[in-house]
């Protein structure tokens, strides 16, 4: 389990009613004073999660989500937003990251599940202190990888550049 080959904490995300929500979790074994519970409806740009959602579901289907999202920052965030250039980079990498934007302190790093037509099926997320003191921030990379493409393939997707 990715979880404890990590040591940190990890969920599972699918696109609900309202945006992004967490369906599974597993925590990891530090404590530590953020807790995501299975319900919880994460924001699509201030969450590593959240951006993949942005960034491969159709637009039509984010757009309201993301538009209120928007309203909501303050007049200079959202002159500087480029929503087109951020859902680049990470169809590029195919990872999304975040550091202190939805909890002070904790970074996200979120890769896409997809299912057997290759459209997004969900997320799977590690959550981590920003200042992770086991390291291994590459090697948790890859084992996310490595975890979404075998939720992939449990789930049919067809073995492509992802």
């Amino acid at each position: 389990m990715l979880s404890s080959q990590i040591s940190e904490s990890v969920f599972l995300s699918v696109w609900g009613n309202h945006g992004p929500t967490i369906v599974f979790k597993v925590d990891g074994p530090r404590r530590t004073p953020m807790t995501l519970q299975i319900g919880y409806v994460l924001p699509l740009l201030k969450s590593a999660t959240g951006r993949i959602f942005l960034s491969y579901l159709p637009t039509q289907q984010t757009a309201a989500y993301l538009r209120d999202e928007v309203a909501a920052e303050p007049p200079a965030v959202r002159e500087k937003l480029d929503i087109e250039k951020l859902k680049r980079r990470i169809r590029e990498r195919g990872l999304a990251e975040t550091d202190s934007l939805l909890n002070d302190g904790f970074t996200g790093i979120s890769a896409p599940i997809w299912n057997h037509q290759y459209e997004l099926a969900g997320a799977i997320t590690i959550i981590s202190p920003s200042e992770n003191p086991s390291g291994g921030a590459l090697r948790n990379v890859e084992l996310l990888r490595d975890t979404a493409r075998t939720l992939s393939r449990s789930l049919g997707a067809p073995e492509r550049a992802r």
